[in-house]
């Protein structure tokens, strides 16, 4: 549980992938970010009831990236604007930001 304030989920290696479809908030809460940058190419699959799982006090996600990295948002999400530096979408009240810097899958 990342508690009060802004929680960071940061990969530290390569070739990983988070899979948000099926993630319970009795195992992970609390968290605002993920950082994807890690030491090589990382993958995030969104979906949002993951997103609302992960971060069940906002329902806000933010993906930071680089490029090599990827979001995989295919699953009902919809694009809603693109503001600071983040490719931004929304579905069922989650609201997932993206870096544009991180290749999108749609």
């Amino acid at each position: 549980d990342g508690g009060t304030g802004t929680d960071t989920l940061k990969f530290s290696s390569a070739g990983e992938t988070l899979n948000l479809t099926n993630i319970s908030s009795s195992l992970y809460s609390g968290i605002e970010k993920i950082d994807l940058t890690g030491s090589g190419n990382n993958t995030l699959i969104a979906t949002a009831q993951g997103v609302n799982e992960l971060s069940s006090e906002t329902d806000s996600l933010f993906v930071i990236g680089n490029s090599g990295d990827i979001a995989n948002v295919s699953t009902g999400w919809s694009f809603t604007n693109q503001a600071s530096g983040y490719n931004i979408y929304s579905d069922n009240g989650a609201t997932i930001y993206i870096d544009t810097d991180i290749t999108l899958v749609t």
